[in-house]
């Protein structure tokens, strides 16, 4: 709603999402084309993502899977050549640093979440991050159902009224949610710092572990550890996931490829995606959280070198 693309133009997004990232262009009436993930991180391969791009595509949105950063400046000079929008999917990575600076700070439009699983949470919403002002315009008139509302508490010369002068939607927070936002931003720094102990544990007690590897992360980027994948043999993960289980450790993988939803079975099948479905088949997700005690982690390493040992 916020560029006005042709009807039916095409958005790549990444087969290994949340549903909400290809959300946006379909209930605007944009189509999207799934593209192929890296296996070593479930980011967007960049070494094919040209061959995705049609005369039809107008934008993409790369994904931060695991507050991972995807790489941006590949991904800006492949968007440059062929005049597209980029929205950065931050969702996972509030945060993290790529090349120095903070995501959010890389595409054209950055969106980020503040639903309870993420490092902070406001209770459900999120934020839009941009410098394009026509942009912003549209959104701030969007969020508040189409109206002019926002320039009438701001701009003096039109005190007393305001008007409806689009379609819109009710994404405005409310000031609860804002405070608890507020809050949990003064907190972040901490809280991601805690993640990042634990996972640099997880790192050193694990290493060497044979059948079990850690998400590719590149030198010049710094997670924020939302979550802390390992990969572990095709043949043997839900041994695997059943194991942890039975040591009182519970695993997760996240997400189901979109091809392989109702909602997108037509987009593609599984020998479309052999980086999605590779990453797919090999992830599991160990627990990570600003309040897992010391000896919660040490139980986690413990069940994990058990049941590696057996496997």
């Amino acid at each position: 709603m916020v560029k006005n693309f042709p009807r039916h133009s095409e958005v790549i997004i990444p087969d290994f999402t949340y549903t909400s990232t290809a959300l946006g262009p379909i209930l605007n009436n944009r189509c999207i084309r799934l593209a192929d993930v890296d296996p070593e991180d479930g980011n967007r391969d960049v070494k094919i993502r040209e061959s995705y791009i049609t005369g039809r595509t107008v934008a993409i949105c790369p994904v931060d899977y695991a507050g991972n950063p995807a790489e941006m400046d590949e991904i800006m000079t492949i968007a440059k050549k062929y005049n597209l929008l980029v929205v950065h999917d931050t969702a996972q990575s509030i945060g993290s640093k790529y090349k120095g600076r903070y995501t959010g700070n890389q595409a054209d439009v950055s969106t980020f979440s503040f639903h309870g699983t993420k490092n902070m949470t406001t209770g459900e919403g999120g934020a839009l991050v941009t410098n394009d002002d026509q942009i912003v315009e549209k959104v701030k008139i969007m969020r508040e159902k189409g109206t002019d509302k926002h320039s009438f508490l701001s701009d003096n010369r039109s005190r007393g009224f305001y008007q409806y002068v689009s379609k819109g939607h009710s994404f405005v927070q409310s000031n609860i949610n804002g405070a608890l936002g507020i809050s949990q931003l003064q907190r972040l720094e901490m809280m991601n710092a805690i993640r990042k102990d634990i996972a640099e544990y997880y790192l050193e007690q694990l290493s060497g572990i044979e059948g079990l590897n850690f998400l590719k992360i590149a030198p010049h980027s710094e997670t924020n550890w939302h979550i802390f994948p390992i990969l572990v043999p095709i043949n043997k993960k839900f041994r695997i996931m059943d194991a942890l289980r039975a040591e009182g450790i519970m695993t997760n993988v996240h997400y189901t490829p979109l091809h392989r939803n109702k909602y997108y079975q037509h987009k593609g099948t599984d020998f479309d995606f052999p980086g999605a479905m590779h990453f797919y088949k090999t992830l599991l997700r160990l627990p990570i959280y600003p309040c897992l005690t010391m000896k919660e982690r040490e139980q986690v390493v413990i069940a994990v070198k058990k049941v590696f040992g057996h496997i």
